[in-house]
Parts: structure tokens; sequence; C-alpha cells
């Protein structure tokens, strides 16, 4: 293509959407239409003679690097017809734009033509088709959780109005009926639990771990969630449990919630009538002693180009499902520091092995302080209800609890406090969902006027940040709600505990 040629095509495509630039092989503009405007600075209608990366800016070090790919590419001996990306673009350098580049070499003049392409309102219109396949993928989801939670709520009505009704009586309830009322609060506390394990998974397995929890038995978990999954179903159950597990230590809601996942994939996996093969074994991986809970159907298997996308989010092969089961299953065992792994091959069916590490024998913690004596906190939470919660609760662990709804009102407690003879030991701020936190310049603002004041991040599941990002703001513990009287404690005993090795 001689120089006049290259005229004639810029020229006839001076009224063109996309943005044509002729560069030579050392990646300098020889000639580009008017588009280029576009992306320059303001006064800056020509480049011509100039390097093209010294005007264009990639919006992220990604983008960056692959337009630095493209832009060598002009310098290489390949004659391949052109290269094709979607690049972030600073556009007019204020705002962000996307570009389809595409690179044709010239031949014989050496150089090559370079097309950009305008697609951001295509992006996003991609990406708005996909948020909607999303929802919709999970509204079965949703659906069959909301059917359990009815289920739950029938037993917690239930146990409260029984408990209400022996209370009701004006004699002191006997020794049986203390019993009954124990039994239903306990059950009322496992359905809650096991309830907020399901919003977790709805939520999408939030970034704060809850590896926290009661101790139990793997093999009952598992026992309970092969007949909660096979319930209804022409499959039959093969069990071949290794004896004496030892107690694990977690969330037995998750916990169950990956199992059933698994095992219903089992059941789905062919219309015939099998036995579903369920084992565990204690074996030693990675150095640390773990169970290995292996699920085997006898279904029709995957083939090699399905098997490494199932565990990706959204990802079926079956209509009305919503493609998460296995990425929350692999998402649990992870976050136990476990793994989940995926054999199957056509007409051999398909086998899935869990592996958990054991955590009975694990080191106790080291002893912290015990709370002081008469310790006084300031709560941040704007809600009448919750607040009588936190109330309750600090008072049973002899603690003064002082609340505001507002930051206005916090910041004129805590002053006044402060003049006074009795200031406030610690802060719990909550979070209220917003993607930068007024809790962060918060607790900036009262450090400023107490040096080294121990503070808890309260927040809603799931968390945006992780415990790491919030100690560097400043925070010696995290909160999440729902909590128990025993993560309140917990979190209270670990601020203490940061606050006195500060000191």
């Amino acid at each position: 293509m001689d120089k006049g040629s290259v005229e004639t095509v810029l020229h006839l495509t001076d009224v063109l959407p996309q943005i044509i630039l002729i560069l030579d092989e050392a990646g300098v503009v020889d000639d580009h239409n008017p588009g280029i405007r576009e992306l320059l600075p303001a006064g800056v209608s020509s480049i011509k003679g100039e390097r093209l990366d010294a005007y264009l800016h990639p919006w992220e070090p990604g983008d960056a690097q692959r337009f630095h790919a493209l832009l060598q590419s002009a310098r290489g001996k390949s004659h391949g017809p052109w290269a094709d990306y979607a690049i972030s673009f600073k556009n007019s350098w204020s705002g962000r734009s996307i570009y389809r580049a595409e690179l044709h070499r010239r031949r014989d003049e050496g150089g090559c033509l370079l097309i950009l392409e305008d697609v951001t309102l295509l992006r996003q219109m991609e990406e708005e088709y996909r948020r909607v396949q999303r929802i919709q993928s999970l509204l079965p989801l949703i659906k069959g959780y909301a059917n359990d939670f009815k289920e739950r709520l029938q037993i917690l009505y239930g146990s409260v109005d029984f408990i209400r009704e022996i209370l009701k009586n004006p004699d002191p309830p006997d020794e049986k009926s203390t019993a009954s009322m124990h039994e239903s609060l306990d059950g009322i506390l496992r359905h809650l639990e096991r309830s907020n394990g399901k919003l977790d998974a709805i939520l999408g397995l939030s970034t704060a771990s809850r590896n926290s929890g009661d101790s139990f038995s793997l093999e009952s978990c598992l026992r309970d969630a092969v007949e909660r999954s096979l319930m209804g179903s022409n499959k039959q159950q093969d069990l071949s449990l290794a004896p004496d597990l030892p107690p694990f230590r977690g969330n037995y809601e998750k916990i169950s919630q990956m199992f059933q996942n698994i095992l219903l994939n089992a059941v789905q996996a062919g219309t015939e009538a099998y036995k579903i093969e369920i084992t565990t074994e204690l074996v030693e991986r990675k150095g640390r002693d773990s169970v290995l809970i292996g699920i085997a159907d006898h279904g029709p298997g995957m083939t090699m180009d399905i098997l490494p996308r199932v565990q990706q989010p959204f990802f079926t092969t079956r209509d009305n499902a919503d493609g998460l089961g296995l990425f929350i299953a692999k998402n649990i065992a992870l976050e136990y520091n476990g793994s989940l792994d995926i054999e199957s091959s056509p007409g051999a069916g398909t086998r899935v092995h869990i592996y958990l590490p054991l955590n009975a024998d694990a080191p106790a913690a080291p002893e912290r302080p015990s709370l002081p004596p008469g310790l006084k906190i300031l709560v941040l939470d704007d809600n009448a209800e919750v607040q009588e919660v936190w109330e309750r609760l600090l008072y049973q662990l002899g603690i003064f609890g002082s609340f505001a709804a507002s930051t206005s009102q916090l910041y004129e407690k805590f002053e006044r406090a402060l003049e006074s003879d009795y200031p406030f030991y610690l802060v719990i701020l909550e979070d209220d969902g917003e993607e930068i936190p007024d809790v962060f310049h918060t607790l900036k603002r009262l450090k400023r006027l107490q040096p080294g004041l121990p503070a808890i991040y309260a927040a809603t599941s799931p968390m945006n940040y992780t415990p790491e990002e919030l100690k560097a703001e400043g925070f010696s513990a995290v909160l999440r709600k729902p909590f128990r009287f025993p993560d309140l404690h917990n979190a209270l005993l670990q601020a203490v505990h940061v606050a006195a090795n500060r000191d």
C-alpha cells in the first residue's frame, strides 16, 4: 500500500466510527483518520510522527500488557491477518471506553493497519444479559431454599409457642418441663444456624470464614445428608464408613450442604436405579491428618470437554438446574482448607473425592486476658430492636453498652465520655454495606481523639473485606451478623487481647 493509497483509505474512512491508524514497524503513526481525537487529550488533534503508545493510555495493567503485545506484533515477522483484543482505554483521559483492536500486517511495505472500534455499549449489553441469566438461574435455588425455610419456621414457631405455654403456668416448671424447654431451645438454635448456612450459600459463600462452630460427627452429618438427598429417588446407598472418625469442628449446615450438593448430582446423574457408593477413610494429606470422603455414582459419566467446567458457577448440562451445586461444594471444602476433586469418564460414572483436614487435635489457642471488669463500650447500630439484643447480651457479660443510631450521635457520646472520668474502652461499628463504608472514616476520627482505641467491625454477610484489610484499617476483630453469644464473647476477647499486646 503506497502513500497515495493510504491517504485514500483514510479519506474514505473519515465518516466511519472506527479509529484507523497506519503504523510503521517501530510503532510510529504514519497517518490516521480524525476518529483518533476520541482518545487524545484536549487540544491534541493529530499524532502523526509520534509513537502511539505515548498517547493511548490503557485503563488497567492487563490492558496495557495486551496493547503493548499488539503493537510489538507490528514489528514481528509474522504475517497473520490480524490480532483481536478488547482493551479499556482512558477515553479523552477522563472516562473509560472498551475498544476492539484489530491489527492488519502490511506484507510489502512493512508496518500495519490498526483499527480501533468502540464496543463499550456492546460489552455493557453483554454483561447485562449475563446478569439477567444469573438471576434466572438462581430462581430455582431460591425457591427450593424458601420451601426449606417454611419448614424450619414451622419448627421455630412450634418450639417458641411450646416454651411460652410452659412459662404461662404460675408454678415453676418441673424437671421434665425444664429439660423439654432446654431441648426446644437447642433445636431453635440448631435450625437458626442451619438457616444461616443456607443464606450464606444463596449469597455466594461470603469471603469471611465461619470455620468456628461446635464439634460434630462427620458420620452423622454424612448420614443425614444421604437421607435427605436420596429421599424419594430410585437410588440406593452403599455406605462404607471408617470407624471412630474424630469429631469435626465447623459449621454443620455448611458441611451438610456440601455433601447434599454432591449427592444430588449423583442422584440426578442417570434415570436408572443404581447404588451410590459413599466411603470415608482416615488419610494423611500434605502432612496433616485428614478424612477422605468418596461419593461415586454409576451414571453416564462426563466427557473430557465437560469435566473441567463442572465446578464453574452457573455451568450445567441439565434443564432447570442452577449450575451452582459443585461450585458451592468446592468453595466450602476450600473454606476448611480442604479440596474437592472429580474423576469421570463416559460410561464409567463419576467419583468425587473430598479431603477435609481434621482439626480435633489442633493446638489450643494461647490464653487470652479476661474481659476487664466494668467494661464500657459504644455500639453503632441503627436498628433499635437489634440494639436491645446487643444490650441484653452485653449485660450477660457484665458490660455496660451505650448505643448510637448515627455517626453524629456516636461522636457526641464518644466526646462527652472522653471529657468525663469514664471514657469508652472499645467501639463496635456496623458496616452499612456501602462500597466505601463510613465506618473506616469514623474509626480514623475516633482514633485521633483516643489513640489505640480497640474496635470491632460488625457486618452482615457477605463481607467485602478480608480480615487483613480490616486490620489495616485499624479494626481489632470482626463480628459477622447474625452472631451468637459465643461469637460476641470471642470478638470482645480478641479486641481486648490486641489492645493488651499493643500496650
